[in-house]
């Protein structure tokens, strides 16, 4: 085999720094000793992979294979390598995990101190760049555990239950609801429509005909259900939806 790391590492330094010199600089080599290196790789190959115009280097068709190749393959030998230095201490494996909104990482930190308690060699990465679309993420190999509130099963993936959000109403204490042991959508659902309309009998109608207007509670689509995990507001009411948790942090003393 002709090809090593090391030449791919040299035609991708050179195409981004541009010259020789710049790029062994980067590799920590001299520029006559790359030079060498670069003739030698280009003798075994057979053809040139540069064009030198004036002082800067300019990838010929073979040149861009090769960095082509160099920019897929020397990522995923940087990850090897990551993993083999956690093997060698002491990990035995690596648990990728994301979750489909940002307020489910709150909870997280206590979970997973008792799980590295009781699994010390299993090394757990949060990937918070595949928040918001953990599904996709999960499919793609790009991560092991995905945290989903939606019940959107997919038959490609197991699915187990976890716990369920408590919603709970923030309400003034002379408000009319307030005084009811508890609250359903059919409760809500009016008094924050009639806020979003303003009292405009055209936005109500204009809501009628809005298939997406649905109340809070079970019959709301997915995308709505999750939307309620955060929390939703009628201004002019006194009345608030929200999680349990989220309440009991933003509520003064008295209502907590």
């Amino acid at each position: 085999m002709i090809l090593e790391t090391r030449h791919l590492r040299l035609v991708a330094a050179v195409v981004e720094h541009g010259t020789l010199t710049k790029a062994g600089r980067v590799l920590h080599m001299t520029q006559s000793g790359l030079s060498r290196q670069l003739l030698d790789l280009e003798t075994r190959l057979g053809l040139p992979l540069f064009h030198r115009l004036g002082k800067r280097m300019v990838p010929t068709p073979a040149g861009e294979c090769l960095l082509v190749a160099a920019r897929r393959t020397l990522p995923q030998l940087s990850d090897v390598e990551e993993d083999l230095r956690r093997l060698a201490g002491g990990r035995t494996a690596i648990l990728r995990v994301s979750t489909e909104c940002y307020t489910c990482y709150h909870w997280l930190p206590g979970v997973l101190q008792r799980f590295a308690r009781r699994f010390p060699r299993v090394d757990v990465q949060i990937v918070a760049e595949a928040t918001h679309h953990p599904v996709p993420a999960l499919l793609d190999g790009r991560i092991d555990l995905a945290i989903v509130s939606n019940d959107d099963h997919d038959d490609r993936l197991a699915y187990v239950p976890l716990f369920t959000d408590e919603l709970v109403a923030l309400l003034r204490p002379d408000h009319p609801l307030s005084a009811k042991p508890f609250l359903t959508g059919r409760h809500a659902a009016p008094r924050l429509r009639r806020s979003a309309d303003g009292g405009d009998p055209r936005a109500r109608e204009r809501r009628r005909g809005d298939r997406r207007a649905r109340p809070l509670g079970g019959g709301a689509p997915p995308e709505d259900r999750r939307a309620h995990r955060g929390a939703a507001h009628a201004p002019g009411t006194g009345a608030a939806v929200a999680r349990g948790d989220a309440a009991a942090k933003a509520a003064p003393p008295s209502l907590a």
